[in-house]
Parts: C-alpha cells; structure tokens; sequence
C-alpha cells in the first residue's frame, strides 16, 4: 500500500497545562493535487481510505528536529 505525499502546513505550536507540546496541523496537500487545491485532513483521510498516522508523526517529528535544530 502507497502511502501518499503529503505536504502539511502548520499553523501554531502551544503546550498543554501537563507540559505536553502539541501541533495544530491546519492543511494537507496531496502532492498530485493542484498547487493551490487544498483539502482538510479529513476530507484528505476520506479520499485516501489510509491511515495517515505514521506519516503525520514522521513529519511532526521532522518539524520539530529542524525547528530545534
């Protein structure tokens, strides 16, 4: 099974009273998709039928390495 490119566009990063850092992912793009068509993760996640976790969390954590780094 392909797993889907994606591009994710994060809007803002806040942190819970626990300590707990969370990401609020705003949009995700399809790489085959027009440039300036973008989907919500939903209606992204219906039209796939994939589990998009795995590759949310490899980029989240991509995110965080670069914005850190």
């Amino acid at each position: 099974m392909a797993i889907p490119v994606v591009k994710i566009t994060v809007c803002s990063e806040y942190q819970s009273k626990n300590g707990t850092k969370f990401i609020r992912i705003t949009k995700l793009e399809k790489a085959s998709m027009k440039s300036n068509e973008t989907i919500s993760s939903d209606e992204f996640h219906q039209r796939t039928r994939q589990n998009l976790l795995e590759p949310l969390d490899l980029a989240i954590a991509w995110f965080l390495r670069r914005k850190n780094g």
